[in-house]
């Protein structure tokens, strides 16, 4: 005597060894042993054996239609004996199972209420989640078809048109970035140096440089329209009494430090060091403030800058000759 039962949220079929009450020791078709409780066992049968029936099973059940069976399935819950029943008009042990398989593998079509007993879903939200489903065959298939474009040496529209959000920001459930991964993972190299290989990325040198602007400066590295531009301000700071010079570049735009050399006597000199003061002339907390303070400096790079102020507010601060210029001595 054999059992068709479940364990562990699997459907097995096994040989009888002993038994004991409710309960039963059986033997697997791998040889294992289990043991399992009455209430777990669906039916029992003589044959065929029990690697055959699991086998004859599986096979059967993928072939029924799971939208022929809900259309065929009572409203009220049921069990899988009473649809095995409507389907196969005399079903026998793999009959059973197949169909158990069946109303068990397709949650979308069928909603389980216990132990073999189901209920349809609705037709509103099965059509729902029927939508769903293809939804998801469909990305699953656009995936598979990047993946195969990347290996093959093309680059997919979808990886082309954001590949540093990929590599800096990735949404790591969307199918770009799986079909990315997955493809760098078959190729054997890193998602950047894939990206590079097809042509997304130009050179080490555009990566280095737009990675940095894309993590510091994610809004770009323009400032926002509309801020204000600098006033004189009725705040009174005191005049150094001191002749600046500054030493620079020829092609410097702005002076923000100067220098002084002040002899007090024969033999001291006060040596001054004079910081341009852009803060003194903005009102705490205003926009350009708050635009200052997110970038809190100037960036610097060979053929490259990036200044934290606009134009207008360096100039004003700028420690050019000729005039007076808010700084810290």
């Amino acid at each position: 005597m054999q059992l068709f039962f479940e364990e562990d949220g699997s459907f097995k079929a096994g040989t009888i060894l002993k038994q004991d009450g409710n309960a039963y020791q059986v033997e697997l078709p791998s040889g294992k042993r289990t043991k399992v409780k009455g209430g777990h066992v669906f039916f029992s049968f003589d044959g065929p054996s029990a690697a055959a029936l699991l086998e004859r099973a599986q096979e059967s059940a993928a072939e029924l239609d799971p939208g022929f069976l809900w259309e065929v399935a009572p409203a009220e819950e049921f069990s899988y004996e009473d649809i095995a029943s409507e389907y196969f008009t005399t079903p026998g042990a793999v009959e059973k199972a197949a169909m158990m398989l069946a109303l068990h593998g397709n949650p979308v079509y069928f909603y389980r209420k216990g132990r073999g007993r189901y209920r349809k879903a609705p037709e509103d939200i099965l059509k729902r989640a029927l939508e769903a489903v293809e939804r998801k065959r469909l990305l699953e298939e656009r995936r598979a078809q990047m993946v195969r474009m990347m290996v093959n040496g093309e680059l997919p529209e979808e990886i082309a048109r954001a590949p540093y959000a990929l590599l800096l920001h990735p949404d790591k459930n969307a199918i770009e970035w799986k079909a990315l991964s997955d493809a760098a993972a078959e190729t054997r190299q890193s998602p950047l140096r894939l990206l590079m290989g097809l042509g997304a990325i130009r050179s080490p040198y555009e990566w280095h440089v737009t990675s940095f602007y894309e993590e510091n400066f994610p809004r770009g590295r323009g400032f926002p329209v509309g801020l204000p531009l600098p006033e004189p301000t009725d705040r009174e700071l005191a005049l150094a009494n001191v002749h600046a010079f500054s030493i620079d570049d020829s092609a410097t735009t702005e002076i923000d430090d100067a220098s002084s050399v002040t002899f007090l006597d024969e033999t001291r000199a006060r040596i001054g060091i004079h910081i341009a003061a852009p803060g003194l002339l903005m009102p705490r907390d205003s926009e350009v403030d708050r635009v200052a303070r997110i970038r809190m400096s100037t960036v610097y790079a060979p053929g490259m800058k990036t200044t934290m102020l606009p134009e207008s507010w360096i100039g004003a601060a700028s420690l050019d000759a000729g005039r007076p210029g808010p700084c810290v001595s």
